[in-house]
């Protein structure tokens, strides 16, 4: 073999070498490219959320909760109204304590409230009512027992676990999301 066979052969080897490192580099770049345009999409969308989360938050500090048993009361009265359902059928609205939900800062006020001799529908129409009335408030249980006086009828009597999420950070908590 001659020497300039040998450097041909020599030169189409490095020549073929390097063509496939720049077609590896290309596809690397390509890859690169398309995780930082996810990176990118993914940071906007958490700005997006991050200013949600802030306004919610923020209204949720205007609102007063209505902690006051008269309002509740009302409350009430004006679901029961838009419901076309008699205020003889609540029977009990009993407001519990406040808690802490875990390290949250949301705070649970429960009340239980007791219909009776309803149908299911009128019950069901009445808590929608209640619940558009309270954006912040959550049916936590339902239990649906018969008339014990009247067993074949479609009256029913109902116990139902609701509360109010309230947000209301500690004073601890407050300081600390200050400072960051």
């Amino acid at each position: 073999m001659s020497p300039i066979q040998r450097l041909t052969i020599w030169l189409s080897v490095m020549l073929l070498c390097m063509s496939i490192l720049c077609f590896w580099s290309w596809g690397q770049m390509q890859e690169q490219q398309r995780i930082a345009q996810i990176t990118v999409t993914d940071q906007l969308n958490c700005q997006i959320l991050k200013s949600e989360i802030q306004a919610i938050q923020e209204s949720a500090q205007t609102r007063k909760p209505s902690d006051d048993m008269n309002t509740l009361v009302q409350q009430i009265q004006q679901a029961a109204s838009n419901a076309q359902m008699p205020m003889s059928h609540v029977h009990r609205i009993r407001p519990a304590t406040q808690r802490r939900i875990g390290q949250s800062p949301y705070l649970e006020k429960p009340t239980q409230l007791s219909l009776s001799n309803i149908t299911l529908k009128s019950t069901v129409t009445f808590l929608h009512h209640l619940a558009s009335l309270q954006p912040d408030l959550q049916i936590q249980s339902m239990r649906i027992t018969e008339d014990r006086r009247n067993p074949t009828s479609d009256l029913w009597q109902v116990e139902v676990g609701l509360a109010n999420v309230i947000y209301a950070p500690q004073a601890s908590s407050t300081n600390h999301s200050k400072k960051h």
